[in-house]
């Protein structure tokens, strides 16, 4: 079992747990990103991290994918 914490302002808490690593990571990563808040996966019988992670993981936002350079309105594409 893993054990899935996220960082409050007052520490770290518990926000679930996964039994295989795999779903932890995945269940990890997307709490951080809907949130922002940095996840930790934790070896509950050691107390071992067995990850960290921070938002630089997640996925622009689509809605602000237009301030990317590359990104051009399909009004701008047609002329």
């Amino acid at each position: 079992m893993y054990i899935i914490e996220s960082l409050h302002p007052d520490g770290w808490r518990e926000q679930g747990s996964a039994r295989i690593e795999y779903w932890a990571y995945q269940e990890a990563q997307a709490r951080c990103c809907s949130d922002g808040r940095n996840t930790r996966i934790i070896e509950p019988l050691t107390r071992q991290i067995i990850a960290l992670i921070d938002t630089s993981s997640c996925r622009l936002n689509p809605a602000r994918a237009s301030d990317l350079p590359l990104c051009r309105e399909p009004s701008e594409l047609s002329g």
